[in-house]
């Protein structure tokens, strides 16, 4: 007989967590008759690994394209081709991702995560590698934004959880994304002050394969029995009622201006400290030790919004909230255009408010979604 899996599963069919806690609150949150704990640790290796590697790529781009032992480009360089780089990648991964998800509910996830990650590794050790932006750099950053995307884009959560655990089950992968910016920051930036960008680019890509042979073990391979989707053919159908849902227009408006300042708080933020400095080999050292010490604040802050805002949203009408999340990322935004020069706390102030605006604006936008 088959089983309807939105009815709440049965205990005596349902693997919890850990056997030790099925007594407390967590013992509520379990996991698919078929799943085993190890299964669902090596989604949440998955999770951290790709986030980190992507996290550590964007921060250390910069210092790839101004070092004099890579790209060597001037600093009135760096910003507009970090920018371009960025852009063609982010378009890519526009046409990509409608797709990527749809090949998902056809084709077998573990496998296409699998050969997604190794596929990776190579990028990472070429780019310290290659010294043309055009088309080298530039063809990489556009591959790494396709099979990023096939990462990002995998519904694989839902294979693994039961759906009374999903909303703790998101917490969890949010709280794993949130630890892979800590390892971004604080290992493998802090690992390129130690020895050459080129050594960690390729340390990461090591570690890549490492998490790689780790799912081929850890990870369940799941019966995948979906229908490919047209997923453009849906988007334009949904477009042509669009006058219908000023709802989606609100959403598209946020999200343009979250994305705007989600560059600023991170590229923008990093090409700034890094042209502050000089190119000899003390002062690379000392704009990587600043961009870990603003980044490691951001995520400090990250934790706390998310801590602590997430009580209040609830109890804030929606409006009200938002508009005073916007207000201080955009107060953040103008102490940026003010601040001339990285020294002092004006860099950190202003960062701080960046990052407190977006992620309540964040958190605002998906308690008002419900």
């Amino acid at each position: 007989m088959e089983t309807n899996n939105d009815q709440p599963l049965h205990p005596s069919k349902t693997k919890t967590c850990c056997s030790s806690l099925r007594n407390n609150a967590l013992a509520n949150f379990t996991l698919k008759p078929e799943i085993s704990l190890v299964n669902y640790l090596s989604y949440l290796v998955f999770i951290t690994s790709v986030f980190a590697a992507s996290y550590y790529l964007d921060i250390i781009l910069v210092f790839l394209l101004r070092h004099p032992d890579y790209y060597n480009l001037p600093d009135s360089e760096v910003i507009k081709t970090t920018g371009n780089l960025i852009f063609y990648r982010s378009i890519v991964r526009l046409i990509v991702d409608p797709l990527t998800g749809s090949i998902h509910d056809v084709v077998p996830r573990k496998a296409f995560l699998i050969v997604s990650i190794i596929l990776i590794v190579p990028i990472y050790i070429l780019m310290p590698i290659c010294r043309n932006v055009y088309p080298d750099l530039l063809l990489l950053m556009l591959v790494t934004g396709i099979l990023l995307s096939n990462l990002y884009t995998t519904p694989i959560v839902g294979d693994l959880v039961a759906k009374n655990s999903l909303g703790f089950a998101m917490a969890l992968t949010n709280l794993c994304i949130d630890l892979s910016r800590v390892i971004a920051v604080y290992v493998f930036l802090k690992l390129s002050q130690v020895v050459s960008i080129g050594w960690t680019m390729i340390t990461v890509g090591v570690f890549l394969c490492v998490v790689a042979l780790y799912l081929g073990f850890g990870l369940k391979r799941i019966p995948v029995a979906g229908k490919y989707h047209n997923v453009f053919k849906q988007m334009y159908s949904a477009l042509k009622h669009i006058k219908r849902q000023p709802i989606f227009c609100f959403y598209f408006a946020y999200n343009t201006i979250s994305y705007i300042f989600t560059y600023l708080s991170g590229t923008y933020v990093t090409v700034f400290i890094a042209s502050s400095f000089g190119k000899s080999k003390d002062e690379l050292h000392k704009a990587q030790a600043l961009t870990t010490s603003i980044k490691g604040l951001g995520n400090i802050m990250n934790v706390l919004v998310s801590g602590s805002f997430g009580f209040v949203a609830d109890k804030v009408p929606d409006c009200a909230g938002l508009t005073l999340s916007c207000l201080v990322m955009a107060l953040g935004g103008v102490g940026f255009v003010l601040i001339s020069s990285c020294s002092g706390y004006g860099i950190y102030a202003a960062y701080g408010l960046v990052i407190v605006g977006l992620q309540s604006s964040r958190i605002m936008v998906i308690s008002g979604s419900k």
